[in-house]
């Protein structure tokens, strides 16, 4: 089993939610930012490397990143791994609602 913690995002229209998790599921920290969806890039860099260097450099880095996908649809109503499957069907969703800031189809 993989010891290293993993960190998990949830993007919002207007807040990104992180926590990182210990390998036996402990929440070791959690914070949010306001943010514009537009300029994730520039929050990305500025907030999250700062704030998980105090658990990473002991790690040796993360085991995973995972964010929460809020576009199931009526088919994917619960939590669902990201399998090939579930991934070929999710890009036959276009065009997806216009207020979606991240788009999967090409």
């Amino acid at each position: 089993m993989d010891s290293r913690p993993a960190l998990v995002l949830n993007a919002g229209s207007s807040t990104l939610k992180a926590a990182l998790l210990a390998a036996d599921g402990k929440e070791l920290w959690r914070e949010q930012r306001a943010w514009n969806p537009h300029a994730a890039a520039e929050l990305l860099e500025s907030w999250l490397p700062a704030a998980l260097a105090p658990w990473l450099g002991e790690a040796g880095g993360l085991a995973l990143v995972g964010h929460r996908v809020v576009h199931g649809g009526e088919r994917f109503t619960a939590p669902t791994l990201l399998t090939e499957e579930v991934l070929r069907r999710w890009k036959l969703w276009c065009p997806w609602p216009r207020f979606t800031t991240a788009r999967p189809c090409s």
